[in-house]
């Protein structure tokens, strides 16, 4: 329970690997993997704040795609990451921030929506996701 040479060493690592997640940010800008990799790292030693702001920037990322409302990776990929960000938002309890984050995901339905001419080729799967977001906002 009290193995101190064990706690050091998770810490040391724990610290190389952020320390190795940093450098990679550095040198490769705007890859949206990169960004996911960082915030679920940050998710799991308990800093939502840092993972939030990773997701957004993978989410930034993700929509500098010319035509990611239609592109068959890129737009689940947005929904996804999306969808990563709502239970962090929920815990974080904060009523202005969540507001925030409905605006965003009616905007993403709304570009997915306005993209299609053909409403029924829709990406039914990821908009159904979004709009489930959007009612636990609102029932919040």
């Amino acid at each position: 329970a009290n193995d101190a040479p064990a706690i050091e060493s998770s810490k040391r690592s724990l610290s190389r690997v952020r320390e190795l997640l940093s450098q990679l940010a550095s040198t490769m800008k705007s890859e949206p993997w990169l960004y996911e990799t960082t915030a679920f790292f940050h998710e799991s030693v308990g800093c939502d704040d840092l993972a939030i702001d990773n997701l957004m920037k993978e989410y930034r990322a993700l929509q500098s795609i010319r035509g990611w409302e239609t592109d068959k990776s890129a737009c689940p990929k947005l929904c996804e990451v999306i969808s990563q960000m709502a239970p962090l938002k929920f815990k974080e309890s904060n009523v202005e921030e969540l507001k925030k984050f409905k605006f965003l995901v009616k905007g993403v339905v709304k570009k997915i929506k306005a993209a299609y001419f053909d409403h029924s080729k829709l990406p039914t799967t990821e908009l159904d996701r979004l709009n489930g977001i959007i009612q636990k906002i609102e029932q919040n």
